[in-house]
């Protein structure tokens, strides 16, 4: 029962002394295969952190990766308005690791453009004319 005012019985209270968590039987992991242990709540932050986020224009979302939790995959994206060739725009966050890909899209129809010395914080713009464009960049 839910009702703080009522007793437990001895027998009830035998069940829940026998099913109870073993505090000893934590996992401070997120490697681990065991299915016995619980995660721990400081390990439990690392893994909610593992999924952070920002959905906004110029945005970012983080995908765990549960082989080598220091190397998540990692999703920005942004609209930078228009810029001039050369412009060295910067990533939302920075990626731990390498950047594997940074495309960018003219989204008034007028130009063609690329991306040029991508770094783990930023890249530059490439377009023979003054340009508004999208981009998208995807590492780790």
């Amino acid at each position: 029962t839910s009702d703080a005012t009522k007793v437990a019985s001895a027998n009830t209270v035998k069940t829940l002394q026998d099913n109870k968590l073993d505090k000893t039987a934590l996992n401070n992991t997120l490697t681990s295969t065991s299915i016995e242990q619980a995660l721990t709540a400081a390990q439990g932050k690392v893994l909610l952190g593992m999924f952070a986020s920002s959905h906004t224009q110029n945005g970012y979302q983080k995908i765990a990766n549960p082989l080598d939790p220091s190397k998540p995959l990692i999703i920005q994206w942004g609209k930078p308005g228009i810029i001039n060739s050369g412009t060295t725009i910067n990533f939302p966050i920075a990626f731990p690791n390498q950047v594997f890909i940074v495309i960018a899209s003219d989204y008034q129809g007028n130009a063609a453009i690329g991306t040029s010395n991508w770094t783990l914080t930023n890249f530059q713009s490439r377009s023979a004319v003054i340009i508004a464009y999208n981009w998208f960049a995807v590492g780790s």
